[in-house]
């Protein structure tokens, strides 16, 4: 969404309003669209309808991002140790929403969105990429080795890649998951969706969600059609 929002003021009830959006085409070119909708209750939002024709104008000049700098410092080690034993069957329990499986990984404190899960929407998540943060290791030394102790914390980024069987296709998709550890092993606390490309290049189409992934017929601004 690019922020623009044009109330409309002919419904006689509910609220509605004309959405501005830049689009990312199959062939890495951008479009800027407006999309009426109407919704019976801003507060809520959940039977938001489209009613009427998508605008197509001109695309809008993007500029490149600069790179993001994190506040936390990576531990590789420790990212390699947590992706097979606790992201990996995370986020298979979590896609499915496998309250039995989760409880493995979850620690006590884990919040709703750690525990709720997606119903089984997307299946056989792959993880491709895992970086960790934590305040422990933006504390020691680099030439010191990072040890842990129980009740420390860190942030896992991990772009993992769905299947999504409602529309045959693949789905990249980048979370932040909040960990912990406790006795000895790491958990998961939190999972938050969303994730910064670092590098700044996403809008010149080599970044996370970038134009180029773009696929005719896949669930999200990243993916490919099974078989092409």
């Amino acid at each position: 969404m690019d922020g623009t929002v044009t109330p409309i003021t002919e419904f006689a009830t509910g609220e509605a309003a004309y959405l501005g959006f830049i689009v990312s085409m199959a062939d890495g070119q951008y479009q800027t669209m407006s999309v009426p909708v109407w919704v019976k209750s801003g507060k809520t939002g959940n039977d938001l309808r489209i009613v009427g024709d998508v605008g197509v104008s001109a695309p809008m000049r993007l500029e490149n991002p600069p790179p993001a700098k994190a506040k936390l410092t990576e531990d590789v080690q420790l990212a390699g140790q947590v992706k097979d034993s606790l992201l990996a069957p995370f986020f298979s329990a979590w896609g499915a929403s496998n309250a039995g499986q989760l409880n493995l990984v979850l620690a006590d404190s884990a919040g709703p969105r750690a525990r709720t899960g997606l119903g089984g929407v997307v299946t056989k998540p792959q993880i491709e990429k895992v970086t960790v943060r934590s305040p422990r290791a933006t504390n020691t030394p680099s030439n010191q080795s990072i040890v842990y102790q129980d009740g420390d914390i860190a942030v896992a980024e991990v772009r993992v890649t769905w299947n999504v069987p409602a529309s045959e296709s693949m789905q990249t998709s980048g979370y932040r998951v909040d960990i912990v550890r406790n006795s000895g092993k790491w958990l998961v606390t939190d999972i938050r969706a969303g994730l910064v490309d670092r590098e700044g290049a996403a809008s010149s189409g080599s970044g996370l969600g970038s134009a180029t992934d773009l696929v005719p017929g896949a669930a999200s601004t990243r993916g490919s059609n099974d078989g092409e």
